[in-house]
């Protein structure tokens, strides 16, 4: 048994500090009811390209009501004989949603026309399209989520939360990872600092345990980076020694101080600063952004020399997300519904948070 109490963090009490990160906009935060019902959280996944026409594996677009990914790859392992490794998907999506995303089956297991699976006899799953396709759908590659999501029970005056939300729009918020990337009551970066000191020794059983731990403990890091840079009032904007990313890119590059072009293509979202996801190697960052990272990373030393020491290796995030085609709409004086699309990799939580506590 693996212990997840809280007291095996040593950075804090675990959950109480996994949100205690800072917030950009100097707003009251707002009093609402966020995602009452699977209902009020709609994702959609967003390949953004159409799966090589074949005959070796066939996708499947499927909208689910409460059930995650992982519920979904399960019953279409049981039902269509095919192996959990052999279906394929892009992102993980949560429970607590209505969210639609693609899969892939090795065509050679299905034994009869996918709509028959007994699966999509269930309401809460529906299939919705189907392409045959040359090659199994890959991690990580769709494009974008969107998002559709109802606020409920608001106590703040539409005025207050507009302007913010036109805030928002125009500058976007800080890329924080959200806490449901740190496990349930925080057990994942407990179990990086069992790994760390070798009080856990993950089995061939515990690889996705294992790659959990050291994904929670990167993005603890990178969110304490993030959440000093806020309070230091640099999370939008360069500084000495700052490797740059192209927005929906992960095309980096130095900054440079002699280019002017610099400060006006932040404003305009088209680049933005970036943080460490720690690994090996040596960071890309030099001068003042290297001393900030460092000094979170001294301040988090057991788990960053770690991850030194892992199969990770050093990669960079961008620190702002910007929020694509934000809109929203008053339902009443107290429900609002938020329509917002966001690149791979990103919470809405995290807007949410810079919006509602």
């Amino acid at each position: 048994m693996i212990g997840t109490e809280s007291n095996d963090w040593p950075y804090g009490d675990l959950p109480g500090q996994l949100d205690l990160t800072a917030h950009a906009y100097n707003f009251a935060r707002m009093q609402a009811v966020v995602r009452s019902s699977p209902a009020d959280f709609w994702v959609e996944e967003v390949l953004g390209f159409d799966p090589d026409p074949g005959e070796a594996h066939l996708w499947l677009k499927i909208r689910k009501t409460a059930l995650n990914t992982v519920d979904i790859v399960r019953l279409l392992s049981e039902q269509s004989g095919a192996k959990r490794r052999d279906i394929g998907y892009s992102g993980l999506k949560d429970r607590l949603a209505v969210t639609t995303q693609w899969f892939s089956l090795p065509m050679p297991r299905l034994q009869s026309r996918p709509e028959n699976l007994p699966l999509f006899q269930n309401p809460d799953i529906e299939l919705l399209t189907s392409a045959e396709a040359r090659q199994k759908l890959k991690r990580g590659v769709h494009r974008a989520n969107r998002f559709a999501i109802t606020v409920r029970d608001i106590r703040n005056p539409q005025k207050t939360i507009d302007d913010l939300l036109v805030q928002i729009r125009h500058s976007g918020v800080p890329n924080y990872f959200g806490i449901q990337r740190f496990g349930r009551n925080g057990s994942n970066l407990t179990r990086s600092i069992q790994l760390a000191r070798g009080i856990w020794k993950p089995g061939k059983r515990d690889r996705h345990l294992r790659s959990l731990a050291i994904s929670s403990a990167r993005s603890w890091l990178f969110n304490s980076v993030l959440s000093e840079r806020v309070h230091n009032l640099c999370w939008d904007r360069a500084i000495d020694g700052d490797i740059l990313q192209f927005d929906g890119s992960g095309s980096v590059f130095a900054n440079d101080v002699d280019d002017t072009s610099i400060t006006s293509r932040l404003h305009s979202g088209k680049i933005h600063p970036t943080g460490p996801m720690w690994g090996s190697g040596e960071r890309q960052s030099t001068g003042q952004a290297a001393a900030l990272e460092h000094k979170v990373a001294l301040e988090f030393s057991e788990v960053s020399n770690a991850l030194a020491g892992w199969e990770v290796k050093q990669q960079r995030r961008s620190l702002r997300l910007m929020v694509h085609n934000l809109e929203w709409e008053w339902r009443s004086r107290e429900a609002m519904r938020l329509k917002f699309e966001l690149t791979r990799g990103a919470f809405a939580t995290s807007v949410l948070r810079e919006i509602f506590s």
